[in-house]
Order: C-alpha cells, then sequence, then structure tokens
C-alpha cells in the first residue's frame, strides 16, 4: 500500500499544501489504495512535503510521485 506523507488537515482541507493535494487528488482518480501519514516531515527525502512510500520505493517531490502513479495503473505503456 502506498503512504502518503503530508502535514495532516488544516482551515477545513485534508491538507492546506497544494502540492499535497495535488497528489491526493491523483490517488483517489487512479483508484489507487493509500493511506496518509502526516509523521514523515523529518524523513523527507528533500526536506519537503509530499513523498510517497510505495512499498519500500520513497519517491520525493508530486511530479515523479505521478510517473509512479502512470506506471503502476499502465504497466502497458512503460
Amino acid at each position: 500500500m502506498i503512504t502518503l506523507y503530508n502535514f495532516g488537515p488544516a482551515f477545513g482541507l485534508p491538507d492546506p499544501r497544494a502540492f499535497v493535494m495535488k497528489v491526493e487528488t491523483l490517488l483517489k482518480m487512479a483508484k489507487l489504495p493509500y493511506r496518509t501519514d502526516a509523521t514523515g516531515f523529518a524523513k523527507a527525502p528533500k526536506g519537503k512535503i509530499p513523498y510517497i512510500d510505495d512499498e519500500g520505493v520513497v519517491i520525493p517531490d508530486s511530479t515523479f510521485i505521478r510517473w509512479q502513479a502512470f506506471r503502476v495503473t499502465c504497466p502497458q505503456r512503460r
């Protein structure tokens, strides 16, 4: 299962950061199972949120996360 590291809810939103919302929306649209974790900032590979842990593969940056989601959902188009 994918773990999405974020800051957590604020201001009535699941996360107030635009890039976190982008990744969360992408995961929902791709129908990929995921969970969120707001405790991973200290371990962030680039010192930034969001990043994901996809069964041991840590992927920082929303663009790279999008590429990974595409590879998982469309393996024939790698």
